[in-house]
């Protein structure tokens, strides 16, 4: 689906998932047993927080559950349990790609993958796998509906062509409307370089009827130059005069100059008769400078009180980019959303899916550097941002040129629509790039390449696509296959397989065999399966997601880590936990995917255990800089911040999980406590299983995960314990063990575990379930529980009034309270209950508590779960 940003792609979403999780026909004497899965993929970690904040609110209100897998490939297996709880799934490409790869059974659950920002399937390594991705969707669940969404996708017939080949591009729905309007210009100076020059805004588009706008900016002589003259100057310049309309985005190509920005921003509000940023007559309210100060301190105790980021939140404005810690990116876009900022200087990172109140988006640039341009369909996406609907009528996108002849350029590229360049596959690319390489030209349509042998590329971009194919076509090419001594069959596989991609289908329209591709492949994976010869351990490694030299860089970790567990299986207690982390952490950090991340960002291997060491404790990003700046060889805490991300968070977690799989391979026990739990500690930065349960379910502030985990009273608990137990509590103890927002997103997370045939049965306003009694012991009438026996007719009360939870229902038995309906099934029979007519409700007790206070005593009625009750509803 194709449609401008802003003309509700994400209701478009809902409305689909809704479709697909409905019952269907021969559904009716049980649809919540099939347990149907929709699956939101989104390009960034901080999207998918965002899209399932919002599916929440809308969705959860009619019983269904939406969860998020936050991260990259990293395997940590306790968290596959929440897909038990959750109909709908949001989750990165890479995140999907290995919940597909451990768990194949999961295509069976899937009813809908949604794909946002579809157009990501283009050139790149996460293109790549995204393609790969859909193909084996495509195969292994051909009932799963797909959808890809994108606003800049000119090609969107192709696509749907591939997705559906049958329907003759009938499944491309095309939307041009837009709710708010978008006014694009490219500004210049006019006239003579003299004191005095003109800059004005140009809104036409080769004589469309548009306005034209002069005398937005005047520049005078200082000293010798005219200034602003510097695009970053004039980008400061024009925000503080579009800043009266509303909230402005100046996008930048690179991180330096969306810091550059920023900064000329900040020189311009330095002058005298500068306005401040926030409304038309350079006044604020003390709601927004009281605000402005909170995100200061916030971002303070991520990064230090005088870091530069702290400083310009309070004058407004603030510049984000990939560097910039997750943390205080999110504090960024919130203060943005809230009115505190007014003004972001930043990069792509805001560019794909972000739902920003932006008013303007300024472009005082459009070159990465060495040559590169931003492409159109870049520029595009970024425009997005500009009039969100139901905050803006209107939006505004300026270019920004340095004379006329430039802004003639820059209107003629990318200013006009229809020059979006088309989404190409990153396999059919790399076939193209290969056989132009072999033939020492580009290749013509419909010509004769079937004889080609193609070589392997040597390095750089081509080589890393071509790896991440084979390990794509080992994880979907059957074994008996890749280990057949017939060459001829695994080409045939592979052909078969390739031409089901998005590049076969292309390379198809151009008339090119995919012969030559198929045989470069059949090749390489044969060399693979030389080079890794034992099955099990090869299947592990395609598992884990690694690289072929990163699974065999594990594979001898592994084997190092199984051999000192032979000789000192002591090690595996709690008391030497420290020990054996400092031996997984010091071999995983020389595997390949781990020593790629070291050189990218330029930092000093032997700083990396300490580092990582430090991070799971939980020691703020200040403090870790303050300690390791040195031996890391990065100045500024931003430096810091992004190489644990990058090198902790995201590779060192992933290689760490994949040792732990290939160690319980060659131990044939599975890692348990601590040692299992590592990859998540890595993941989230803490340093206990309990702490790591907290953040999976959405709690992102270490420091409060940790405090949560302190009062979990198993010493060592297992995922379902730590859920239990938070389900245990009452609204009263959750607020008092953690702050508000917490609260409400621990109080969601116990309510969504109810049983799917118990939501059935409340959705639907008939049918049986069982449901635990809570309570027991501070209703003070647990004597009086005692004297009932099984089949004892009781009485549900609503207790909308209640403090604690207003969703709330008391159990009665004439008259008497002996307790409360469990939180998981009273918010959804909350609802029921509450309709008008409501439905006709049956209690009884299922449990003898009788007999069980007879013989064990009344405080076993206190247990948790030992009381249930049977609910029938029947509609009136």
């Amino acid at each position: 689906m194709t449609m401008p940003t802003s003309a509700g792609k994400t209701h478009i979403a809902e409305w689909a998932i809704l479709h697909a999780l409905a019952p269907r026909p021969g559904d009716e004497n049980g649809w919540w047993l099939v347990s149907r899965l929709a699956v939101y993929v989104v390009p960034t970690r901080a999207l998918a927080a965002q899209v399932e904040r919002h599916l929440a609110e809308s969705l959860e209100l009619l019983g269904l559950r939406v969860s998020s897998l936050f991260g990259g490939a990293e395997h940590v297996r306790y968290e596959l349990q929440l897909l038990d709880f959750t109909d709908v799934l949001v989750v990165t490409t890479e995140k999907l790609d290995l919940l597909l790869r451990n768990m194949p059974a999961l295509s069976a659950r899937l009813a809908l993958v949604l794909v946002d920002e579809g157009h990501a399937i283009d050139r790149s390594e996460r293109g790549l796998r995204l393609e790969m991705l859909l193909t084996r969707i495509r195969r292994t669940a051909p009932a799963a509906r797909l959808l890809l969404l994108s606003a800049v996708l000119p090609n969107g017939e192709d696509l749907a062509r591939w997705l559906d080949p049958e329907a003759d591009a009938t499944n491309l729905a095309k939307i041009d409307w837009s709710p708010s309007r978008l006014r694009m210009g490219v500004f210049s100076w006019r006239g003579r370089d003299a004191d005095g020059q003109q800059g004005a805004i140009d809104y036409g588009n080769g004589g469309n009827g548009e306005f034209f706008l002069p005398r937005v900016l005047t520049r005078h002589k200082k000293r010798v130059n005219l200034f602003p003259s510097a695009p970053k100057d004039v980008a400061a310049a024009l925000a503080l005069h579009f800043d009266r309309l509303g909230p402005v985005l100046i996008a930048q190509p690179t991180k330096i100059k969306a810091r550059a920005a920023a900064k000329a921003l900040g020189e311009a509000l330095k002058k005298p008769d500068a306005p401040k940023l926030g409304t038309a007559d350079g006044t604020f309210s003390a709601e927004v400078a009281r605000r402005r100060l909170e995100v200061s301190a916030e971002i303070g105790r991520h990064i230090g009180n005088n870091h530069e980021l702290a400083l310009m939140v309070l004058g407004g404005y603030a510049y984000h980019h990939s560097e910039v810690p997750q943390a205080v990116r999110t504090c960024l876009e919130r203060a943005y959303r809230n009115g505190a900022l007014r003004v972001l200087c930043a990069t792509s990172t805001l560019s794909q899916g972000m739902n920003l109140p932006t008013k303007t988006v300024l472009v005082p640039d459009t070159w990465r550097g060495h040559g590169e341009r931003v492409s159109v369909r870049d520029f595009w996406n970024t425009a997005g941002r500009a009039g969100r609907a139901g905050q803006e009528t209107e939006g505004h996108v300026v270019l920004i040129a340095k004379d006329s002849s430039a802004a003639q350029e820059l209107r003629r590229r990318y200013l006009d629509r229809d020059k979006i360049e088309p989404v190409v596959s990153t396999l059919g690319w790399l076939y193209y790039e290969l056989v132009t390489a072999r033939l020492g030209r580009h290749p013509g349509v419909g010509e004769d390449l079937t004889a080609l042998d193609l070589s392997d590329p040597a390095d750089g971009k081509l080589a890393a696509w071509a790896e991440g194919l084979d390990i794509q076509l080992l994880a979907l090419l059957a074994e008996e296959v890749v280990e057949t001594p017939d060459q001829q069959v695994l080409e045939q596989a592979a052909q078969t397989l390739l031409g089901d991609t998005l590049g076969g289908h292309q390379l198809g329209a151009q008339e090119w065999s995919l012969t030559p591709l198929a045989r470069f492949s059949a090749r390489r994976v044969a060399a693979i399966a030389h080079r890794l010869p034992d099955r099990l351990a090869r299947a592990a490694v395609v598992r884990s997601g690694l690289s072929v030299q990163g699974g065999i860089d594990a594979l001898a970790a592994a084997e190092q880590i199984h051999n000192v567990l032979d000789v000192r299986p002591e090690l595996l207690t709690v008391e030497l936990w420290p020990a054996l982390q400092r031996l997984i952490l010091s071999l995983a950090v020389d595997v390949h995917e781990v020593q790629h991340g070291i050189r990218q960002k330029r930092v000093a291997s032997p700083a990396l255990v300490p580092l990582a060491t430090d991070w799971i404790t939980g020691l703020p990003a200040a403090d870790l800089h303050q300690r390791h700046h040195g031996d890391l060889l990065t100045a500024d805490i931003t430096a810091t911040t992004s190489a644990i991300d990058k090198i902790i968070v995201q590779d060192l977690a992933w290689v760490v999980s994949a040792l732990l799989q290939l160690v319980e391979l060659r131990r044939g026990v599975p890692a348990e406590g601590h040692m299992a739990a590592l990859p998540a500690m890595l993941k989230y930065g803490v340093g206990r299983p309990a702490a790591c349960y907290a953040s999976s379910i959405g709690i992102r502030d270490r420091a409060t995960a940790t405090a949560l985990a302190a009062n979990c009273p198993y010493p060592e608990p297992t995922f379902r314990q730590f859920m239990d137990w938070l389900s245990q509590l009452t609204t009263d103890e959750i607020t008092t063990l953690t702050d508000p927002d917490t609260a409400r997103l621990l109080i969601r997370s116990t309510e969504r575990r109810s049983p799917r045939a118990t939501q059935a049965a409340i959705l639907s306003g008939t049918g049986t379930f069982t449901c635990p009694l809570r309570g027991v012991r501070h209703s003070g009438n647990d004597a009086y529980l005692a004297q009932l026996s099984a089949g004892a007719a009781l009485d549900l009360v609503r207790d909308p009034g209640n403090e604690a939870d207003p969703n709330a229902i008391q159990v009665q038995h004439q008259g008497v309270f002996v307790g409360w309906i469990a939180r998981e099934i009273a918010r959804p029979l909350a609802l029921a209950l509450d309709e008008d007519p409501a439905p006709h409700v049956y209690t009884q007790l299922a449990t003898d508590a009788r007999s069980i206070a007879q013989q064990r005593g009344v405080d076993q009625l206190h247990d948790h779960n030992v009381v249930t009750l049977t609910i029938m509803l029947a509609p009136r």
